[in-house]
């Protein structure tokens, strides 16, 4: 796929370029409603519109990307308390083993032999 993007990158690339040399000569471009106007060379014109276009994507991507990011955070928040909950019950079982150790070792000394065992 990023071999795919990388050609038809180049391709554009070259489409511009030779737009660019072909179209030089200047232009003038009115600023509506303001009362300016600017001169400039016709592929300024379209690299200007092509970059606007750039920035007003990146802007809509970003905005409808909100969602998805705040997905993100909070499965992350979760992840985190979960693993911080996990982390506490295993202490708890360790606890729990040790004491259940120490009172199998207590219960071992005070019982009798069994007869089964002898």
């Amino acid at each position: 796929m990023k071999f795919i993007f990388w050609i038809v990158l180049l391709v554009v690339a070259v489409v511009f370029i030779a737009f660019s040399v072909t179209n030089r000569s200047v232009v003038t471009v009115d600023l509506w409603p303001s009362p300016y106007s600017i001169d400039m060379p016709l592929f300024g014109v379209a690299l200007v519109a092509l970059f606007i276009g750039f920035i007003w994507g990146g802007i809509i991507a970003w905005v409808y990307g909100g969602k998805t990011r705040e997905r993100v955070r909070n499965m992350y928040r979760r992840a985190e308390s979960d693993k911080r909950d996990l982390a506490i019950l295993r202490q708890k079982v360790a606890k729990l083993e040790g004491a259940d150790k120490k009172s199998a070792d207590t219960v071992a000394a005070i019982a009798p032999p069994s007869k089964d065992a002898a």
